[in-house]
């Protein structure tokens, strides 16, 4: 189910570590911890989209946590998950933070690239589908167009 925002409901178990966890170091209410694990879950940084001393340091959380399968990253806060359960939450590491931005921004521009690159197809389709109606020449002119967007965008 989708909600208003865009982001997938996804159901998400929380413990009762990771409750108290988030209540000491954020202040966080069971609502809101279940609102930003959600968040979490589904567009945060995976440490598999790191590198260099970020991905070091998420993959020492990992292995520390043998049955950890999801480390996720979201703001500042480093999310543990097994599955769909929440086990607990702290603060990422102040040195840290601008590292896990950069990368943050990195995926949003993929992510934004990889919308644009299906826009700009679904464009050319629609325009193969009906430039029959067109004359030659004009058909000629928007083709020399598609290519040099195409150039452009790759």
């Amino acid at each position: 189910m989708n909600s208003p925002s865009g982001i997938s409901q996804v159901s998400i178990l929380l413990t009762k570590h990771a409750r108290k966890r988030a209540r000491k170091r954020y202040r966080w209410n069971s609502c809101t911890l279940e609102r930003m694990a959600i968040k979490a879950f589904d567009s945060g940084l995976r440490r598999n989209n790191t590198s260099g001393y970020l991905r070091k340091y998420l993959d020492e959380k990992f292995e520390r946590h043998d049955k950890t399968k999801n480390v996720t990253l979201y703001g500042e806060t480093v999310f543990i998950f097994v599955q769909n359960r929440l086990i607990t939450v702290w603060h990422l590491p102040v040195h840290l933070r601008p590292l896990a931005k950069v990368f943050r921004l990195k995926l949003e521009k993929s992510k934004m690239a990889i919308k644009a690159n299906c826009a700009f197809g679904l464009l050319l389709m629609r325009f193969n589908e009906i430039s029959t109606s067109f004359s030659e020449e004009i058909r000629q002119n928007v083709s020399a167009i598609f290519d040099c967007c195409t150039i452009f965008c790759a």
